[in-house]
């Protein structure tokens, strides 16, 4: 795909990860059978905070970010956070432990995906894999320049490079495992408005990948979304966003 880099803080991504202590049970939640404590907390964490996502996305206008998605689809498999947030050791490696859960095993995941996929079915949102379109070029690339010497009256047409493009608007979504507090790699940066959020209560961040395609071309993203829960409205409350990397 042929695509103009506008700003990209892009992370490499690892196979573990430090998980947040859910606060509330979700209504989602398996069978507690053969789970230990620190699994049904993971579970439970990683419902609250993936719903929380789900439904600011679909209350989302076309102003302020989280913008409304057109033709949206989330994949229900969780992503792992970009490296510079809070990680365990890698299995191959000897454990080092950094937060309350270690990275979780494949039937783990499978677990918090059919899990996820509940959520979806509960709020009426698609669930499917990414978007199938290698030649859709971004939004903002422009049309090859005309071969060197050719004249107005003479070039051939230049490539419509959105022509492989989808006819309406498609969304995919993926939603990391949740971190607990906000990491301070975060810290560094102002969110897009320029201002730093007064975060209160419990902190969670999770990591949001946004790719869109459509008539006028494709678009990625990529953003931390910080939630707190306070112990006084039992809620779990989207406080701010930034902008990890985006690809026009």
């Amino acid at each position: 795909m042929t695509m103009k880099c506008i700003h990209v803080l892009r992370l490499s991504c690892v196979a573990g990860a430090t998980f947040l202590i859910g606060a509330s049970a979700c209504r989602s939640l398996p069978a507690r059978a053969n789970l230990s404590g620190q699994q049904v907390a993971l579970i439970r964490a990683d419902s609250e905070v993936f719903e929380a996502v789900v439904r600011a996305q679909l209350a989302g206008n076309m102003k302020d970010y989280p913008y409304h998605l057109d033709g949206l689809r989330y994949d229900s498999r969780p992503s792992i956070p970009v490296a510079a947030f809070p990680i365990t050791a890698l299995r191959s490696k000897k454990p080092r432990a950094t937060g309350p859960f270690e990275a979780p095993d494949s039937m783990m995941m499978d677990r918090l995906a059919m899990n996820r996929e509940q959520i979806l079915k509960r709020t009426g949102v698609e669930q499917g894999g990414p978007l199938r379109y290698p030649d859709c070029a971004g939004v903002l690339v422009p049309p090859p320049p005309p071969p060197v010497g050719s004249s107005p009256s003479t070039s051939t047409p230049r490539p419509d490079l959105h022509a492989s493009c989808p006819r309406h608007s498609e969304s995919y979504v993926t939603v990391s495992l949740p971190i607990r507090g906000e990491p301070e790699a975060l810290k560094r940066f102002p969110n897009p408005k320029g201002r730093r959020a007064n975060l209160t209560g419990e902190v969670w961040t999770v990591v949001v990948e946004e790719n869109t395609a459509g008539p006028s071309g494709s678009m990625w993203s990529q953003h931390a979304w910080i939630f707190t829960h306070l112990p006084s409205s039992h809620r779990l409350e989207l406080a701010d966003t930034n902008l990890l990397g985006v690809i026009e």
